[in-house]
């Protein structure tokens, strides 16, 4: 060993010398040759520091990496708190799965391990999206327990259940408006909670009233609002329930309802007219409104006083229930005041309050003045009353028909027994 370690010290000196040597040889001498004093160096050193013993190692198994399943996935019509399970082959890290974790769309989720830490349940931390596809991943990379990597993805895809949605209906509509002792339906496609309902209803102007499961709907998919009080008549409403929560946490979008609660019922005229006069004894007194009303309210609510004192008689009605005519049991006295009387306790045929109380009165006539004259004959007699201007008979004769000829230009009629019934109204002047 020793006689061949001089040679290779003595190496680099003789390199040197040749180097100085090669400085003025052509460049593709002095890079050959350069290459080869490289490589007697490096075999210098390697015979300078000895050889070491070089030994190998046979191969060993590849590690089995660790892996997951899900174990209960729903591909359609998932509800909105439905968890998935993911299981493990083996215990895993709970910090590395979490952080390996995507869901998307991206949604808060609770997750939660058995015992072992091989099963993992992922559960929405509010609720899934409803009518909304969802992936749930575990990236390649997270940890078991005992630091080994997951070998491939754990995924599932599912599909959840159709939205929810939601109405609010007024229980009495009278055509475009609504009465004003209607009460209000909630009703959805899926059940709510009373809290959110509770919570959520409002309306303006504001109305209190309480809310309760519809009896023939258990399920809390109908609910009924019932306000305390009438509503006030001829006012603009909005009723209106946000953040309606359905059992498995789906908020619905707000319902909103806009109404108009009904107009009051009132007069239209009554007859004889207010101030009228000369009215005879046996004329039978109508009011008329604007609306069909209730007839039993609205007839303890009508009344006739005579001089002061209530009157009876018979009530009929026409007209479509919108005509009260009154039929006095006795006839008027002569030269009375009449008062006719409507209450605002009379209601409508859908039981609104009439806007306000209706008082007229008139005056009946006078007493015809006594007999002037009186003739006889085989036939019988006739009596004429006198009278002034014309000085005769004649002239109250002529009178007579003068105010026949007046009752029938006005709009009145004739009765039976030759007097004029009640004014008709139209505004003629009279003969």
């Amino acid at each position: 060993m020793r006689n061949l370690a001089a040679p290779a010290m003595a190496l680099p000196s003789i390199a040197r010398d040749r180097i100085r040597a090669l400085t003025r040889a052509p460049l593709a001498v002095r890079f050959g040759v350069g290459i080869v004093l490289a490589a007697f160096v490096g075999a210098g050193a390697i015979v300078a520091n000895g050889v070491s013993t070089i030994t190998a190692t046979p191969p060993t198994a590849t590690v089995q990496l660790t892996r997951a399943a899900f174990t209960s996935v729903v591909t359609t019509g998932q509800s909105l708190d439905e968890p998935l399970t993911v299981r493990f082959s083996t215990p895993m890290d709970r910090d590395s799965v979490a952080a390996s974790l995507r869901v998307v769309p991206a949604r808060d989720v609770d997750l939660s391990w058995d015992a072992t830490g091989r099963t993992l349940t992922i559960r929405p931390h509010e609720s899934w999206l409803p009518d909304t596809l969802h992936s749930v991943t575990v990236d390649p990379g997270a940890l078991a327990a005992s630091g080994t990597p997951l070998s491939k993805p754990a995924r599932a895809a599912f599909l959840t259940r159709a939205a929810s949605s939601g109405q609010i209906q007024a229980t009495r509509p009278r055509g475009e408006r609504v009465a004003i002792d209607t009460n209000f339906t909630l009703t959805f496609t899926r059940p709510v909670t009373a809290a959110s309902i509770a919570a959520g209803l409002r309306a303006d102007p504001v109305m209190d009233g309480t809310i309760t499961p519809a009896t023939w709907n258990r399920d809390g998919t109908s609910w009924t609002f019932t306000p305390r009080q009438r509503l006030p008549v001829n006012t603009n409403f909005t009723v209106s329930v946000s953040g309606a929560r359905t059992l498995d946490g789906e908020v619905l979008a707000p319902m909103t309802l806009q109404l108009k609660t009904v107009s009051a019922p009132r007069v239209v005229r009554v007859r004889p007219a207010a101030n009228a006069t000369g009215i005879e004894r046996s004329a039978n007194i109508s009011v008329r409104f604007n609306q069909p009303m209730d007839k039993a309210t609205t007839k303890a609510a009508f009344s006739v006083r005579v001089n002061g004192k209530e009157i009876t008689g018979k009530i009929s009605w026409r007209g479509g229930s919108k005509v009260l005519s009154f039929n006095p049991k006795k006839t008027l006295p002569y030269r009375a005041k009449v008062k006719v009387i409507i209450a605002d306790t009379a209601t409508s045929a859908i039981g609104t309050p009439i806007n306000k109380k209706t008082v007229t009165t008139f005056r009946v006539e006078r007493r015809p003045p006594p007999p002037a004259a009186s003739t006889s004959g085989g036939g019988g007699s006739v009596r004429i009353a006198g009278g002034s201007g014309g000085g005769g008979s004649w002239a109250a004769v002529e009178r007579y028909y003068l105010g026949l000829m007046n009752c029938t230009r006005t709009g009145g009629w004739v009765t039976s027994s030759g007097r004029c019934s009640s004014p008709g109204g139209r505004n003629v002047a009279p003969l």
